[in-house]
């Protein structure tokens, strides 16, 4: 009874055995990938030359090493699945997910436009050009209105501040 137990259940913990040591090996690997990636950009000093010579402000050593343990990282679960038989299921998961949180973000965006719309008359004879304003915790100078906020000057640097926001409560001097 019991050998016939282990007869039906070898193969399948076979397959997570082997699962199991595909993952821990490509997490290695993606690991020492990335350290070594980011040694040797450092040694090279891409940064500094990106930022001399293209003023570039980006942390390439830290971008490019991550991209590689991603890479690694998701070929390695990748065939983890495929060992277990369940690549199909999990691209199909991975696709609804998608799909989900980009419909969620276009009705989120299509509401805040709605709404920055909606508040748009009311504030455009208030607020115009010049204007010094102060909302939320930005004081400065108004440089352009559009349909959905203004911008404001604040010292060296412009805000954008859509118009829901003004609604709450802003004053001008």
């Amino acid at each position: 009874m019991i050998h016939e137990i282990y007869d039906m259940t070898h193969p399948f913990f076979n397959k997570i055995l082997i699962s199991l040591f595909i993952l821990f090996f490509g997490f290695l690997v993606g690991n020492i990938a990335e350290k070594f990636i980011r040694f040797t950009l450092r040694e090279l000093r891409v940064n500094i030359f990106l930022k001399k010579g293209f003023k570039f402000r980006i942390n390439a050593e830290k971008w490019l090493s991550l991209t590689a343990y991603y890479i690694i990282f998701f070929v390695t679960i990748y065939y983890s699945l495929q060992i277990l038989g369940m690549t199909n299921l999990f691209l199909f998961a991975w696709i609804i997910f998608i799909m989900f949180v980009f419909l969620l973000s276009l009705v989120l965006d299509v509401k805040d436009a709605i709404i920055n719309l909606y508040y748009f008359p009311a504030l455009r004879t208030k607020i115009v050009k010049g204007n010094i304003i102060e909302a939320e915790c930005i004081k400065g100078e108004v440089m352009m209105t559009s349909i959905f906020g203004i911008y404001v000057k604040e010292n060296e640097d412009i805000h954008y501040i859509p118009n829901n926001f003004l609604i709450k409560g802003y004053s001008i001097r």
